[in-house]
């Protein structure tokens, strides 16, 4: 994942990248996120879904490397290994107590919200999402609306992990998000794989669409991997749900 001017610099110095490394070779291996905002006009028709297995075969995912979007998709389908990460961690790191006392003692969704929007340490972020499921009827729509702005990866990754977790079928509302007028580029790429995840046949063409819209005028970025994942997860619902 790109680091952003606000993210704690991976040097691990605890500063912000902006005032540590970004002026430095670090920046090669950890470029600063460019932000792209899509308009709706912008996506166009790509004809009518054929999203069979030769769709998959001849658009497969790159073998080499592990995107955001595939590590968030593993996560959503397997969150007891997030969870046993998640433990590990805080049993090696101790950090984050303060801004954890804080999310303890938050009670109220919009506050919650104001915190996850502020970047928070990751070993919180069990927590933090936790009590948000705890207010899932308020806090579902509030993520939903606030996925409108243009927002930093970790919100916007957050957002997708308590959604998905809520079980609430939210999926003509996120097919709506989709098809909104402007929308930040990895923000839409990761909804579009929620909507697949959701099983909606609704979803089908809007992710179609934007699958080859990604393909063809981002082709060096891997935005195109999340409506990819999401057409996976629709040809491929029923039987993940009868496995499962």
């Amino acid at each position: 994942m790109s680091i952003g001017r606000n993210d704690l610099c991976p040097c691990g110095s605890g500063k912000k990248y902006k005032r540590c490394c970004i002026n430095t070779a670090v920046t090669e291996t950890y470029p600063e996120k460019v932000q792209l905002v899509i308009l709706i006009k912008e996506a166009g028709d790509y004809g009518v879904p054929e999203a069979g297995e030769e769709f998959f075969t001849k658009n497969p995912l790159p073998e080499e490397g592990f995107s955001a979007h595939r590590l968030l998709y593993s996560c959503l389908l397997r969150p007891e290994l997030e969870f046993l990460a998640g433990n590990l961690a805080k049993s090696l790191f101790i950090r984050g107590k303060t801004e954890k006392d804080k999310i303890t003692l938050t009670n109220d969704a919009a506050g919650l919200i104001a915190i996850l929007k502020q970047n928070p340490d990751p070993l919180n972020h069990r927590l933090l999402a936790d009590k948000l499921l705890d207010l899932r009827e308020v806090a579902v729509p509030m993520l939903i609306d606030e996925l409108r702005q243009v927002q930093n990866d970790c919100f916007v990754e957050q957002a997708i992990r308590i959604i998905y977790r809520s079980g609430i079928d939210c999926s003509s509302t996120l097919l709506k998000l989709i098809a909104s007028s402007a929308i930040d580029a990895y923000a839409l790429s990761l909804i579009c794989m929620l909507c697949g995840m959701t099983g909606s046949q609704e979803a089908l063409k809007p992710l179609w669409d934007r699958f080859h819209f990604f393909k063809e005028k981002y082709p060096k970025e891997n935005f195109y991997q999340g409506p990819w994942l999401g057409l996976y997860e629709l040809t491929h619902y029923s039987t993940r749900k009868e496995i499962a």
